[in-house]
């Protein structure tokens, strides 16, 4: 009987770790999703400043800045779509913990 509430223990500490690393995972990709969107709007912003600049000296400055921020953006929406999957996979695991922890709750009551 100990072994079996073992298990059962065990088995709901897994679960709730799973669905705590589901609550990290939405707040990283919140975080990346919000940083993105803010260097979309930066880089916009240095578009238009190097369409009025366009021909100086200070245009290719900004270029190179506007450049980075597309690279920035990319990585960072790269980042985003992964952890996407990542998250969708983790809810997949912790839904068949749910269903493996009501199986041993159902076995052992």
């Amino acid at each position: 009987m100990a072994t079996d509430l073992g298990v059962v223990i065990t088995v709901t500490a897994v679960a709730g770790g799973a669905l705590a690393g589901l609550s990290n995972i939405g707040k990283a990709i919140t975080t990346l999703k919000s940083s993105t969107d803010n260097l979309i709007a930066r880089q916009k912003e240095l578009n238009n400043i190097i369409g009025f600049l366009e021909g100086t000296r200070i245009d290719k400055s900004l270029q190179k800045q506007y450049d980075k921020l597309g690279e920035s953006i990319r990585r960072l929406t790269n980042d985003y779509q992964a952890l996407n999957r990542v998250q969708v996979a983790k809810q997949a695991n912790a839904a068949e913990w749910a269903g493996i922890k009501g199986q041993f709750q159902g076995v052992f009551k």
